[in-house]
């Protein structure tokens, strides 16, 4: 049930005020699997918007929910669980490349914290100051994954990233309850629905649109690829793969299963050291 209620309040909050049409809808589910959605994750979305929309409409003619029923299939998704494209992905040297032509100290925050993280954009985005605990040498943060559930993730990123973020989005008298990724008034503003199809919360949460396509626009500038954030989020997991960090430690980190983490990224490339060292 809480799965349902987060799908559709996604769905509305990108929607914002557009009238609901399964145009609309489909342009929804293209939008995610731009996002690096998973076909699965995307099935699952597709359905609880299938079912808000029968039970919106539980008392009208028959004919006009078989109607629904037929708009919605004509809806692919694809559920085969894919491996990963290695191509896709980027090393630390290529995303320090990226954050070195930056000139917005948030924007590079934001990419480095996707990256050393491997949260999903809407995770960061979601993150508020009282989500932070600091003890000696360690930072702790109260994430809420997909479907509304609450995970404590460890170290994140370091202190002194911590430090840095506080500064460059919050001055003296910010409120525990901000965003810790606080988006000004301006770049809301620059950044609300637009014809062009850029999105934004007036609430002070900087939008998953506009930080993919910043990333986008700048990864593909300087290494001639467009990385999205969910990406980052596959970079991450392949450089910790390829540091032999075990499997389930990886999925906790990612909030996924084991069983889906290994099938995604087991094939992750070998480097030749490591070749050099097991073979006879």
């Amino acid at each position: 049930e809480l799965n349902y209620i987060s799908h559709v309040k996604q769905f509305n909050e990108w929607n914002e005020n557009d009238p609901i049409t399964i145009e609309r809808i489909r342009e929804f589910i293209l939008q995610l699997s731009k996002e690096g959605y998973s076909g699965k994750s995307i099935q699952s979305k597709k359905d609880a918007l299938k079912r808000a929309c029968k039970v919106t409409f539980k008392n009208q003619n028959p004919l006009f929910l078989e109607a629904i029923d037929r708009a919605f299939k004509s809806i692919r998704v694809n559920t085969t669980i894919s491996r990963l494209d290695h191509s896709k992905i980027i090393s630390k040297n290529d995303l320090k490349k990226v954050l070195e032509s930056i000139d917005s100290p948030k924007l590079k925050l934001i990419f480095k914290c996707l990256f050393n993280s491997g949260v999903r954009i809407s995770e960061l985005c979601s993150i508020r100051i009282k989500d932070i605990s600091i003890l000696p040498g360690s930072l702790t943060i109260r994430l809420k994954r997909k479907g509304g559930k609450e995970e404590l993730i460890q170290n994140p990123w370091n202190i002194k990233t911590h430090n840095e973020i506080m500064k460059t989005f919050h001055d003296s008298t910010f409120d525990k309850k901000d965003f810790l990724f606080k988006a000004t008034k301006q770049r809301q503003n620059e950044n609300h629905r637009t014809k062009s199809g850029n999105y934004s919360k007036l609430n002070g949460q900087y939008s998953r649109q506009y930080i993919t396509r910043e990333l986008r626009e700048k990864t593909f500038r300087i290494l001639g690829i467009a990385i999205s954030p969910h990406k980052l989020r596959h970079s991450h997991a392949t450089a910790l793969i390829n540091q032999k960090t075990p499997i389930d430690a990886i999925a906790r980190r990612l909030g996924n299963r084991p069983e889906t983490t290994a099938k995604y990224y087991l094939h992750a490339k070998i480097e030749n050291k490591t070749l050099n060292e097991v073979m006879i």
